[in-house]
């Protein structure tokens, strides 16, 4: 992110990818501690949550995050595997998992950093 120019759209993921969550997990050691120490992790709270955080702290004008990056899914929340058939598209957030935590969360962290408009 902190080469992006103004006039871009930053997103943690799309619907055709593996949410961050399992992203995460499947990096290799040495590129999770980069990814880790680039978003600047310091151990509290999820690495998914910071990179949330370091994609809407950057200059793009517009940020996106999935609701299963908010959510902290792993493969349950997968919504596309392209090139397939079969169990795509099937992903849909619960009404229970609106809770106020994550009301909270998205609120904080959208203020933080402006995004609210």
């Amino acid at each position: 992110p902190h080469l992006y120019d103004k006039n871009v759209i930053a997103y943690t993921g799309t619907h055709d990818n593996e949410t961050t969550a399992t992203w995460f997990k499947k990096l290799p050691k040495a590129d999770l501690q980069y990814c880790l120490d680039y978003i600047n992790h310091q151990g509290v709270g999820s690495p998914v949550d910071s990179l949330i955080k370091s994609t809407l702290g950057c200059i793009a004008d517009t940020a996106i995050i999935p609701m299963q990056d908010y959510l902290g899914l792993e493969d349950e929340g997968r919504m596309n595997i392209p090139s397939t058939t079969g169990n795509n598209w099937r992903w849909r957030m619960l009404e229970s998992e609106i809770t106020k935590d994550l009301l909270k969360k998205i609120k904080s962290f959208t203020l933080l950093y402006g995004r609210g408009y």
